[in-house]
């Protein structure tokens, strides 16, 4: 059996490893990848708080940790409606904003309806490093609210 403080330092090194690699990957302009590493960061955050929050409030309903980005950010905006944090006037609905731009990223590359041709490649290029770049921040932001919204659980508990 893994102790707690094992696992805590073995996710420690998950996200240390993770944001270097998103910074490499903006660095190096491989945005589809920075993309990707910034949803799983949001992803493994929100499933995270989610759990904590479910608990406290003795809820059965469990998580599937496999669940879907959207299905995330909607039992988010469930329970807490709207998340205002730092300059953010709903950094729920920045997320899911985020995520459908994610969405176009990950499967607009090449993808289009039959004889439509595709974005061109420069515009797409540009969309991707708005999104990693987006999704950078959003991630960070999301780690920091859910650090300091999960210690006011756990105080209150």
């Amino acid at each position: 059996m893994t102790s707690d403080s094992s696992k805590n330092i073995t996710k420690y090194e998950s996200y240390k490893y993770a944001f270097e690699r998103l910074q490499e990957a903006l660095e190096k302009e491989f945005f589809l990848e920075a993309v990707m590493i910034a949803e799983s960061i949001v992803a493994d955050r929100l499933l995270s708080y989610l759990t904590l929050k479910l608990q406290e409030a003795e809820s059965d309903k469990t998580l599937n940790p496999r669940a879907a980005l959207k299905h995330l950010i909607d039992q988010w905006a469930k329970l807490d409606g709207i998340v205002i944090y730092k300059e953010r006037q709903n950094l729920i609905s920045d997320i899911d904003q985020w995520r459908g731009d994610r969405n176009e990223c990950a499967h607009g590359l090449v993808k289009s309806n039959p004889g439509d041709p595709t974005k061109p490649v420069e515009e797409f290029r540009n969309k991707a490093r708005d999104c990693a770049l987006q999704g950078k921040q959003l991630a960070r932001d999301l780690c920091s609210w859910t650090q300091s919204q999960k210690s006011k659980i756990r105080k209150s508990a």
